[in-house]
């Protein structure tokens, strides 16, 4: 935890004004690169964040055991569910990619389907 306090790069150490000058260059280089993603930095933002929400709730409802180690059926239900959705919505198949890169210890990876 201590690194990431320390690291400069972390967005925990940044002010509002170095987050907010970071994001408007960050979305000029993706709307630059990535036309037909948005037509603004704030729709770009916004679609960026909808995405990573919905990345880290495919990642929590896709572990094999809850925080408790306790493994749900109502969870391998969803697991199920959208691993069919993810076929007919590219979003959700976007999502499933993504999440697997949230969680990157190998006990962390351990949980994942």
């Amino acid at each position: 935890m201590d690194i990431l306090i320390t690291d400069p790069h972390a967005i925990r150490v940044k002010d509002e004004t170095q987050l907010i000058e970071e994001l408007d260059n960050l979305g000029e280089q993706v709307l630059k690169k990535y036309p037909q993603i948005a037509t603004t930095i704030e729709e770009a933002t916004m679609k960026s964040l909808f995405m990573w929400h919905g990345c880290l709730n495919i990642d929590k409802e896709c572990k094999l055991k809850d925080v408790h180690g306790t493994k749900s059926e109502a969870r391998m239900q969803v697991h199920n569910w959208l691993a069919n959705q993810s076929t007919l919505n590219p979003w959700i198949g976007t999502g499933f990619t993504s999440a697997r890169c949230f969680r990157q210890t190998p006990d962390q990876k351990k949980l994942k389907d």
